[in-house]
């Protein structure tokens, strides 16, 4: 009898230890709404400068509007104002631009070229090498629409020696005609 009793105890303990619950773990605290705007703004910014990276590699440093390295960069910026990646970014935008006026120059597109330049030294005033090359552009547009001068001063004295010509041809025949008439 004492066995069973022994062995009945030892069943109702193994059988209570299996009963035993597990103190539950707090729930972690809820996330605070700031901290979820926050997370939302920082995917926001490196949306926008991942854009600017890719719209930087294909060289489309201010256009087409509002797609272009330059005004993502700016963007980025007004979100978080001490973003070094957005102000190295305008940085390289403000570097590449002369090489866009230079292509230009050397494509004889002075009118482009002027464009570019007056717009690049709106954006960037401080780029020295804009500034340089601003009196470089203008001298050489300059020299474009003096050999045109030229060229079409050259075209309208042809044209009135060979029509002072033909008047003369024509007065001579009429001459002609009268005289034997």
């Amino acid at each position: 009898m004492k066995q069973v009793a022994l062995l009945l105890s030892a069943q109702l303990l193994l059988g209570l230890a299996g009963c035993a619950t597990v103190p539950e773990q707090p729930a972690p605290p809820p996330v605070p709404p700031q901290v979820k705007i926050l997370d939302a703004k920082a995917k926001k910014i490196e949306s926008l400068l991942e854009r600017a990276d890719l719209a930087l590699s294909m060289a489309a440093l201010t256009e087409p509007v509002s797609e272009n390295a330059n005004d993502l960069y700016r963007a980025a910026l007004i979100m978080d104002p001490g973003n070094v990646r957005a102000q190295e970014g305008i940085k390289k935008v403000s570097d590449a631009y002369p090489a866009q006026v230079e292509e230009a120059v050397a494509g004889k597109q002075y009118d482009a070229a002027l464009r570019k330049l007056q717009k690049g030294l709106i954006l960037f005033p401080a780029n020295v090498q804009l500034k340089q090359m601003e009196a470089q552009v203008k001298a050489s547009k300059f020299a474009q629409t003096q050999a045109a001068a030229k060229r079409w001063l050259q075209v309208q004295r042809r044209r009135s020696g060979s029509q002072q010509l033909q008047g003369l041809w024509f007065g001579r025949a009429r001459w002609l005609r009268g005289a034997r008439g």
